[in-house]
């Protein structure tokens, strides 16, 4: 991973920055407080979200305490990976966090769940692994030296690499999920089984207790209702207390009320008096301009007399003008209407001829329906009497010689065979009978009447046009006539009507201004009485001061009342909570007793159970024995292999002067030179090795991701190094960039700036209160 770029947005101090990260050893230097860490929180957050190990504080503390309302907290870091640019930004506002991913250039998630699982697929690391990796945190460089007993430093490297997932999946007891948790429960299963299989004496204990559990139930409930009714008592006698000084809170309120709105009248009085003030001597200063112009006036007076004869006689020559257009118009119409009208004239002949073809029409079709109605009834008329002949015959058979005959009532005896041939007769011809058939001129003389219908229309809406367009051409003639008498040539000088209106017009201001000026004496009076009467309402305003005073009333003992109030309100409403809960426990110790009685019938079920279960256990235990097993072996290889990779970072660090260590069983270092084996004594090699031992995790767990190894930050690493010791570290650092393209070091220490290749400065401005770039 290399990282590009970082604009932060009211990010905690952060107002606004940009960071551009180049490649090579660079510093971000500033003092503590300057928010140097808030930038690797910042770029966390912005891979890995509102995770609890990544966030110092909660999300709500992300926004900048000075940002406007409703702002938001942005974070938008750019980075490379893989050959492939993404850009990731997260805005955090008071209730909600929304995310958006780009790879080159283009969005492939855009909602903060999607962000955050697409992020670690890429990235390819949790963020646990990302930290314990790629970052350094201040007092870890010597990661082992502050861990006691071989045991310990094996365990939190462990940790470090994720083998302690392997105890998680094996989990304990309490956790739920976990191989043992499972065990457990079905352990804890097995003996309840097995409980339960007990002899009926043991289930009779249990009925007991249940009784009694029953009993203390109902003893708990008793006491929840008494508490109910106690605190319900106590609030009936607060009550009375609180009308009264409701009434007092509301004549409080209405005269506090009636008190800010009097000073607003007041304000306003006192304005009114000031623009009238104001208006007083602007109308003074009119009234001498108005003598100026008064012998304007008179001229523009003299000259309205001449405009108006001249205006007389324009709107007679433009009424002329019109009377000509308007007579060509209508003999135009007039035309076109009788062209019209031509085209029509035979429409009335037409019309009679198709009516009387309908009515021919319409008497057949009437004839025809008829004839067809007939012979229908008479259809129907035998079909019922074959009906009704049938079921007789049918009675008759059913009877025998003995029956009685339907139509004469009298037994058949010897006429019986003479009736049935009688019934089979008549039957049989109207067995013969066929349906009626309808003429066949019918459908055609319907569909010429309904051609001759539509044309019907057609012509009545043609005759309607005919009239209504001869009674047009009688008017138009009339209007024609009309205009013809209207026209009168008019004597009109253009030229003279258009000097005059520019002379009138030009005057008109003047007169207007004198017009509006004619009331101007009246109007001073007017302002002048208008100003007495607002300086009289000023002095009769009310005085509020003293009815508060005789009111009495004290919001504090009012507030105190309502909280008091709210208080019991809220314990009776905890009581019948609490009331509520305890009528449920009872039911529930009533069905457990209730319960507790069937499980005799069970006994045989939990027996093919408990075996089952058994079986499971067994199975559970040789799969957490397996885990335990990998476990241990993975743990025997951290030693070897951490000595590996160090040996290869000591190795470019040293020039080859040490070219390997190895870590023995308590995790003490022993160096490797030319063959010999010595500790580690001095201060220097102690800060190669820790840096060593540093990396090499780093590079172990970079590994387990499946990611290379390309960026390291370092963050406030030089707490306990003396100078020479910085400096060496500094030179150290150096040498590492040949193994890794970027290396942040964070550090609030400004002599080790000289040393490196690139340094970004941050300053916190006091007086705005946040963070900013300085160099």
């Amino acid at each position: 991973m290399r990282l590009i770029s970082l604009r932060l947005e009211n990010f905690r101090q952060h107002k606004s920055l940009e960071i551009l990260f180049p490649a090579g050893l660079t510093g971000i230097l500033g003092l503590n407080g300057c928010g140097k860490s808030t930038i690797l929180e910042a770029i966390a957050w912005a891979i890995y979200g509102n995770q609890a190990k990544i966030m110092r504080a909660g999300s709500e503390s992300l926004i900048w305490r000075y940002a406007p309302g409703k702002s938001s907290a942005v974070a938008e870091l750019e980075f490379s990976l893989n050959q492939q640019v993404y850009r990731v930004k997260r805005s955090q506002t008071s209730k909600k966090h929304s995310a958006e991913l780009a790879q080159a250039g283009k969005v492939i998630a855009n909602s903060a769940s999607a962000v955050n699982q697409l992020l670690i697929q890429i990235v390819g690391m949790s963020d646990q692994e990302f930290f314990n990796s790629y970052f350094t945190a201040q007092g870890d460089l010597n990661f082992l030296g502050a861990i006691n007993g071989a045991a310990e430093r094996e365990r939190f490297i462990a940790k470090m690499l994720g083998y302690e997932k392997i105890t998680e999946i094996q989990g304990s007891t309490s956790q739920p999920g976990s191989i043992r948790a499972d065990r457990a429960e079905l352990q804890a299963q097995v003996n309840r089984l097995e409980g339960g299989l007990a002899e009926q004496a043991e289930i009779l204990t249990k009925l007991a207790q249940a009784g009694i559990e029953q009993a203390d139930r109902s003893s708990q409930l008793r006491l929840a209702e008494q508490t109910y009714t106690q605190l319900g008592d106590r609030l009936d006698l607060l009550l009375p207390n609180l009308e009264i000084s409701q009434q007092k809170f509301h004549q409080y309120q209405r005269i506090k009320q009636a008190q800010e709105i009097s000073q607003i009248q007041l304000d306003q009085l006192q304005r009114q008096i000031q623009q009238l003030t104001t208006e007083r001597s602007q109308t003074i200063t009119k009234i001498a301009e108005i003598e100026q112009i008064s012998a304007q006036v008179q001229d523009y007076l003299d000259l309205q007399p001449q405009l108006e004869q001249l205006e007389t006689l324009h709107s007679q020559a433009i009424a002329q003008t019109q009377y000509q257009n308007q007579l060509q118009q209508y003999q135009t119409d007039l035309d076109q209407i009788t062209h019209q009208i031509a085209v029509l004239a035979e429409v009335p002949a037409q019309l009679s001829q198709t009516e009387a073809a309908i009515a021919g029409l319409q008497t057949q079709i009437a004839n025809q329906q008829a004839q067809i109605q007939q012979l229908n009834y008479a259809w129907q008329q035998s079909q019922q009497q074959l009906e009704k002949l049938q079921q007789q015959y049918q009675t008759i058979c059913t009877a025998g010689s003995a029956g009685i005959c339907p139509t004469c009532e009298r037994p058949l005896e010897a006429e019986y065979d003479h009736v049935l041939q009688h019934f089979r007769a008549q039957i049989c011809h109207l067995e013969q009978l066929s349906p009626p058939t309808h003429p066949h001129t019918l459908p055609e003389n319907q569909a010429q009447l309904a051609i001759a219908q539509q044309q019907l229309k057609q012509l009545i809406a043609a005759k309607t046009e005919w009239q209504l367009l001869t009674v047009s051409a009688t008017k138009l003639q009339d209007q024609i006539d009309q205009l013809r008498q209207k026209i009168n040539p008019v004597a009109f000088d253009p030229a003279q009507y258009q000097q005059l209106k520019a002379r009138i017009a030009q005057l008109q201001p003047l007169y207007h201004q004198y017009l509006r000026a004619a009331d101007l004496p009246s109007q001073l009076q007017k302002i002048n009485r208008q100003i007495d009467q607002l300086q009289q309402q000023i002095d009769c305003q009310p005085d509020y001061h003293t009815a508060l005073a005789q009111l009495n009333f004290a919001p504090d003992q009012h507030q105190q009342l309502l909280g008091a109030i709210a208080e019991l309100e809220t314990q009776i409403a905890q009581a019948q909570q609490v009331t509520a809960q305890a009528r449920q426990d009872y039911a529930l110790a009533d069905q457990a007793l209730a319960q507790t009685q069937a499980q005799a019938d069970q006994l045989a079920l939990k027996a093919e159970q408990l075996h089952q279960v058994k079986i499971e256990v067994l199975m559970l235990t040789e799969i957490d024995q397996a885990f335990g097993q990998l476990r241990q072996y993975l743990i025997e290889q951290i030693r070897p292999q951490l000595a590996e990779n160090a040996s290869f970072f000591l190795s470019q660090l040293t020039d080859g002067r040490y070219n390997a260590l190895e870590i023995d069983q308590k995790y003490n270092v022993i160096l490797i030179d030319q063959g010999d084996r010595q500790p580690v004594i001095s201060g220097g090699e102690q800060d190669i090795v820790n840096l060593c031992l540093r990396l090499a995790i780093s590079q172990m767990i970079a590994e387990r991701s499946g990611q290379a190894f390309s960026l390291l930050i370092l963050d406030e690493v030089f707490g306990s190094l003396d100078q020479y010791r910085q400096e060496n570290l500094i030179h150290l650092l150096h040498r590492l960039e040949n193994q890794f393209e970027q290396v942040l070091l964070i550090t609030h220490i400004e002599s080790i700036k000289e040393g490196l290749t690139h340094a970004i400065q941050l300053e916190f401005d006091l007086e705005q209160g946040h963070t900013r770039v300085v160099s």
